[in-house]
């Protein structure tokens, strides 16, 4: 039986190598089996798991780098004005209410 708060200390003591590993997308459970292999996590899955958390939430809440795109060009699509002549066919909304659309 572990001590209480040894899940956290072992977490923190860790910290790096399993956010490193969680930011290359490998799974909490993979990491754990790893780490308790190598006898350097000696806490319960779960309790390994609940710690692991904050480390999993700040990866979440940080800006993902987006990919250069200095040599490709983006450019706009040209359906903001619609072909003149031929209106278009489909759905028309019509906000005003009509007694057989209640019955």
């Amino acid at each position: 039986m572990s001590r209480w708060g040894q899940a956290r200390v072992e977490v923190l003591a860790h910290h790096q190598e399993i956010k490193d590993e969680l930011a290359r997308g490998v799974p909490v459970k993979q990491v754990y089996d790893v780490l308790l292999k190598s006898g350097r996590v000696t806490v319960t899955y779960n309790g390994f798991r609940r710690q692991v958390q904050s480390i999993r939430d700040d990866l979440l809440r940080a800006p993902v780098a987006a990919p250069e795109t200095s040599s490709v060009i983006v450019r706009p699509t040209e359906r903001s004005n619609p072909p003149e002549g031929k209106p278009k066919s489909g759905f028309v909304f019509d906000p005003t209410s009509k007694i057989e659309d209640f019955f």
